[in-house]
């Protein structure tokens, strides 16, 4: 990995639920190493989603280390604190709990959607000529094994794989994920709306937050720079780790997104001071 946390076990496994327990337990020895408040072990159902993720909590780890990482940047641009630091790190380890499927997923639901989420090499791009390619499509490009399974318990679940664009498929993970921590008790409603939120750039606010005017209990780390923080570092990590850009590459595409999004100036102006952390913090490591 990038930025140096070690991998989980590999998802395909004989051994299926042997190696879902030693998933379980790394992912509970990450959230005791980072220090947080919140003990996962507490929330099984939560720290079940989170081990089937594999590679997925991975990337979320490395998140939650680019967080702590930048955080003394972050409270001085920002005028944040050291104790908000718990929440941002939370989320960031939280916000792809999505990718485990919808809260009442089945079975057979969850494992075609976590199948649906593997990255095929090489690297499957979900648009071509001005349209986007469908579920179908990813399916085939990708040689899954049980393809007519997969695209039958979407069905059934109400998704059609062949009319639904890969990429709409991959950002409900944003929906799940608010739906999953909504829920869940003893989860901060903010580190719901924070994780939730990190695909705002692409139009994904299923927690309906408006950053120009956070509710009151959503204050102690304003909306709009939360969602900043986690969206920034996950588009960093996802080109630097995932895509293999370099640092240099990395930034220029994320200010593009930025510069091209529907977000007000203002809005706009909050993702561009976490983009300056993130280019000047690199650039000295």
């Amino acid at each position: 990995m990038l930025f140096g946390m070690p991998t989980l076990p590999a998802k395909e496994h004989p051994e299926r639920e042997a190696t879902l327990e030693q998933a379980r337990k790394i992912v509970a020895r990450r959230f005791r190493e980072f220090g947080l408040s919140f003990d996962v072990t507490q929330h099984p159902q939560l720290l079940s989603r989170l081990a089937e993720l594999g590679s997925h909590f991975d990337d979320s780890v490395d998140i939650a280390s680019i967080t702590r990482a930048v955080w003394p940047k972050v409270m001085t641009a920002f005028g944040l604190k050291q104790e908000d630091l718990e929440q941002a790190m939370l989320a960031a380890l939280l916000h792809d709990v999505g990718k485990s499927g919808p809260l009442e997923a089945g079975p057979a639901l969850s494992e075609a959607i976590r199948r649906l989420f593997v990255t095929p090499k090489p690297p499957f791009n979900p648009y071509e000529s001005g349209r986007k390619k469908t579920v179908s499509e990813f399916v085939a490009f990708a040689q899954l094994k049980g393809a007519e399974t997969i695209k039958r318990v979407l069905r059934e679940a109400g998704m059609d794989p062949d009319t639904e664009g890969m990429i709409d498929f991959w950002r409900r993970h944003a929906e799940w994920t608010h739906d999953v921590l909504s829920v869940e008790p003893g989860v901060d409603q903010r580190v719901d709306v924070y994780a939730s939120t990190h695909h705002l750039l692409e139009g994904k606010n299923p927690a309906h937050a408006d950053p120009a005017s956070p509710e009151p209990g959503l204050s102690l780390i304003e909306l709009s720079q939360a969602h900043a923080i986690l969206s920034a570092i996950d588009k960093y990590q996802a080109f630097r780790e995932r895509s293999g850009e370099t640092h240099e590459s990395t930034i220029n595409k994320l200010k593009a997104i930025v510069d091209g999004c529907s977000l007000p100036e203002s809005g706009k102006k909050v993702y561009r001071k976490m983009i300056d952390i993130l280019e000047r913090h690199f650039s000295d490591s």
